[in-house]
């Protein structure tokens, strides 16, 4: 799999967590144009794909692939919401803040995620399927 034959943005997520699977639910319910993919940081295709981009990123963090570029943390969140409508999109009034604030915020909820809600094996969504890559 090749990164650059993405023609729609890619967000990778932690598949074994209910918080990471809330939100993806969150960006399907506000998607403007169903054009955002989804994986598992967890499939062996994801890691392997990221391996040969030299991309190295922990588990307390999404990606989002689009137009050749890797977004992580609050930057992913940013780019994320561009494809979102109302009130999806205001994600994007963060972008007010420096990065650095945006990116700690960012870290003290991802640390914690999994006590906000728990890990579990994800599920992919019934008649979305064809939009997460394994």
């Amino acid at each position: 799999m090749n990164f650059k034959e993405l023609k729609d943005p890619l967000v990778i997520y932690d598949g074994e967590c209910k918080f990471c699977d809330w939100n993806v639910n969150m960006i399907l319910h506000y998607e403007k144009d169903d054009r955002l993919k989804f994986a598992w940081l967890q499939s062996e295709h994801v890691t392997d794909w990221l391996k040969q981009n030299n991309v190295s990123v922990d588990m307390d963090t999404f990606l989002v692939f689009d137009q050749g570029t890797f977004y992580t943390k609050s930057d992913a969140a940013l780019q994320v919401s561009k494809y979102l409508k109302f009130p999806g999109s205001l994600i994007k009034a963060i972008k007010v803040l420096p990065r650095i604030w945006r990116n700690a915020c960012y870290d003290l909820v991802a640390r914690n995620r999994k006590k906000i809600m728990g890990s579990t094996s994800c599920a992919l969504p019934i008649g979305l399927e064809s939009r997460f890559l394994t």
